[in-house]
């Protein structure tokens, strides 16, 4: 997923690459397209896991030491982008599902006024009881 098409062009895009890797080859009279840049980037990079974590590590092998950079530092921040957007995509979904599922609950006041029942109620011991079923003196 890490090296998926989609996030190498997005690194592409935002890194200017296609013009940095035309630029490059200016002078070798080659033609460079978007296409072989997506391969030369996708060839670069290497994702490894660290051992007994859930961390990966990419690699980005370059002659340019500053591209190499760029390339791990973009690659990684696209890649945190993409799973904060399934995260909440995963979220929103859930959310929807289970607020159709449960109906909402009006607030006790609002049944009450609804019902047209007025009452009183004491609290007795953690519970309410109410006041008519309660058999208190009264001074």
């Amino acid at each position: 997923m890490i090296k998926s098409r989609r996030n190498i062009e997005q690194v592409i895009d935002e890194l200017n690459l296609v013009d940095y890797f035309k630029n490059k080859a200016e002078g070798e009279g080659a033609d460079i397209t978007r296409q072989d840049v997506v391969n030369t980037v996708s060839e670069m990079i290497s994702i490894s896991p660290v051992k007994d974590t859930k961390i990966v590590k990419i690699s980005v092998q370059s002659d340019d030491p500053v591209l190499a950079k760029n390339i791990a530092n973009k690659l990684a921040e696209v890649c945190d982008e993409f799973l904060k957007s399934l995260s909440k995509n995963e979220y929103t979904i859930k959310r929807k599902f289970i607020e159709e599922q449960i109906p909402i609950e009006k607030p006790e006041e609002t049944r009450i006024a609804e019902a047209g029942v007025v009452g009183t109620s004491t609290l007795v011991d953690s519970a309410i009881v109410p006041e008519k079923q309660l058999n208190l003196k009264r001074n």
